[in-house]
């Protein structure tokens, strides 16, 4: 029962850990990376029902097929996309990586939430800072191209008090 690939260091192997063996259904690795398994799996989920939804709304309109029809075909599309998205989030290669990205974000030291506020006060207040000093620069060269003659009409800010 114990496999030597596995078996170092005196460690006993299980297969139910790994279910390398069984049906198209079987899921490798349960329990492991879930958040990150449950996110891509939910992700790719919305993605293809938006798509059926496009190509049912795309087949009834532009190809004038039924309702039915367009219903049909778009089922078929999410079953058949849907059985390729879970079989290729379930090969051994995709389920190490999506562990592993698990593993990893777990280790990442997250900011705390008053950090994020300072620094979105400061990015919020440096971008206000810049566009009004960018609006100043566009006025002064849009009048010194206007009476330069390059304008020939005024860049209208005190135009608009005028009237």
């Amino acid at each position: 029962m114990s496999d030597p690939q596995n078996n170092r260091n005196g460690a006993s192997s299980t297969k139910s850990l790994d279910r390398t063996e069984g049906g198209f259904f079987v899921i490798r690795r349960v329990g492991q990376g879930k958040w990150t398994r449950l996110g891509t799996g939910m992700v790719s989920g919305l993605l293809i029902l938006g798509t059926g939804l496009f190509i049912y709304n795309d087949v009834r309109a532009n190809v004038g097929w039924t309702e039915k029809t367009a219903l049909i075909v778009a089922g078929a599309f999410i079953l058949v996309v849907s059985l390729l998205a879970f079989w290729i989030q379930n090969t051994p290669k995709n389920v190490s990586f999506l562990i592993d990205t698990d593993s990893e974000m777990k280790k990442v030291n997250w900011t705390s939430r008053q950090e994020i506020i300072g620094s979105t006060k400061i990015v919020i207040g440096f971008m206000l800072i810049m566009s009004a000093m960018l609006f100043f620069v566009d006025i002064v060269f849009g009048y010194l191209f206007y009476f330069a003659g390059v304008l020939k009409f005024s860049p209208g800010i005190f135009d608009m008090f005028s009237k």
